[in-house]
This record gives C-alpha cells, sequence and structure tokens, in this order.
C-alpha cells in the first residue's frame, strides 16, 4: 500500500453509513458514523453537563446517589445526541437538531436503544466509553 500524502488523506470519504430496520417505527432509517468533530461535541456536550450540574452541587451538601444521578443524565443526553447526529437521510444530512432533544425524549426507551446500540456498534464506541471520559 502506498504512503497517503495530506490532500489524500483529507479528500477519503471514510464516513460510512447504514441502513436498519426499525420494526416498531414500521421504516428504515440511515445511520452515518461520526466524524471526529461530531464525537468531540459529544463528549464536551457530556463535560459541559457535569460542570453545570457540579456548581449546582456546590451549593449543596452533594453526596454519592447525587453524583450517580449527575453522571446518568450526562450518559442520557449523550445517546440523544448520538442520534441527532447519527440519523441522516439519503444526502447525509441530519433529520434531527438539538432542538429535537426534548421530541426524541418522548419516543420509546426501548427503540431508542436498540437504534443506539447499533449506532454504537457501528461507531465502534459505547456509554461504557462515555462513562469512562466523566471520571
Amino acid at each position: 500500500m502506498a504512503l497517503l500524502n495530506r490532500s489524500q488523506i483529507l479528500e477519503a470519504k471514510d464516513i460510512k453509513t447504514k441502513d436498519i430496520e426499525v420494526k416498531e417505527w414500521d421504516g428504515t432509517i440511515r445511520i452515518k458514523q461520526l466524524s471526529a468533530k461530531e464525537y468531540n461535541d459529544i463528549t464536551m456536550n457530556m463535560v459541559n453537563i457535569r460542570k453545570m450540574a457540579a456548581k449546582q452541587l456546590s451549593k449543596k451538601n452533594a453526596d454519592e446517589n447525587l453524583e450517580d444521578a449527575i453522571n446518568e443524565i450526562a450518559i442520557k443526553n449523550q445517546k440523544i445526541l448520538l442520534l441527532i447526529k447519527s440519523i441522516v437521510d439519503e444526502n447525509m444530512k441530519p433529520l434531527f437538531s438539538e432542538a429535537d432533544m426534548e421530541l426524541l425524549y418522548q419516543k420509546n426507551t426501548n427503540v431508542i436503544d436498540k437504534i443506539i446500540a447499533e449506532i454504537e456498534e457501528f461507531n465502534a464506541v459505547s456509554s461504557e466509553d462515555a462513562k469512562k471520559n466523566l471520571d
């Protein structure tokens, strides 16, 4: 294999898509792999949630249960952001934006979890990886 130059690397089409059937929604959705920026945005969102929560907790007596609650909120937020950044149309344009977050929270959790599992597998990341980033 030849050594790639800068232009070849930057021009490489390395973000793949995959169609997955969602029986509960009577159809198919298309997911895409995350770019490095999208993955970083999700991670930074989780860090910011933790910082905001820590400020709130510093005003109170924080205990481990509150710390666990903060982590749970951050992970839930991460899952919905994964959906938002991963579900695309036939032109690789996102179907959702962060403005849709509350609407997506209202969808069946089992369906969301199945889609998230597909996205995580497709991207080789997991919620467990996210928890490690919080520590």
